[in-house]
């Protein structure tokens, strides 16, 4: 696997943990959302970094997990804005951010899948199966 700071699920979640930096800056309660939110990005971006260097099977179950932490990362941002502790505003941008990270990770995670089970994408489903996200300027 290349170099895990240039996949753009990588460079995707770097976004995003840029995006809580500008929003909050560094977090001063341990377990306020702020705090929960950064360990959820901190978590897709370990999985990301660690994942790289595992053989493919464990590395698409890093990728996984990764997933999963930017779920979390969603559901505090719903949280958060619910209890009133940021805007909408603040709430969607963040969300635009998690959805592309998330997406990158899907997409990585997928064809890594298909790498370990060593399918050929172009026998597979009769055309070439690269999906890529349509570059889109985030706010």
């Amino acid at each position: 696997m290349p170099d895990h700071r240039k996949l753009p699920a990588f460079q995707a979640v770097e976004a995003l943990a840029q995006a809580l930096s500008d929003a909050f800056g560094p977090p001063t309660e341990p377990d306020g959302l702020p705090a929960r939110l950064w360990r959820s990005a901190a978590a897709a971006a370990a999985a990301i970094s660690r994942g790289s260097a595992l053989p493919r099977a464990r590395f698409a179950d890093a990728l996984g997990e990764g997933v999963e932490r930017l779920l979390d990362l969603g559901f505090n941002v719903d949280f958060g804005v619910r209890r009133g502790d940021f805007d909408l505003g603040t709430a969607v941008e963040l969300l635009e951010y998690q959805t592309r990270a998330r997406l990158e990770m899907v997409l990585l995670r997928d064809r890594v899948a298909r790498e370990r089970a060593g399918h050929d994408e172009t026998t597979t489903s009769g055309m070439e199966y690269e999906r890529q996200l349509e570059a889109v300027e985030l706010r």
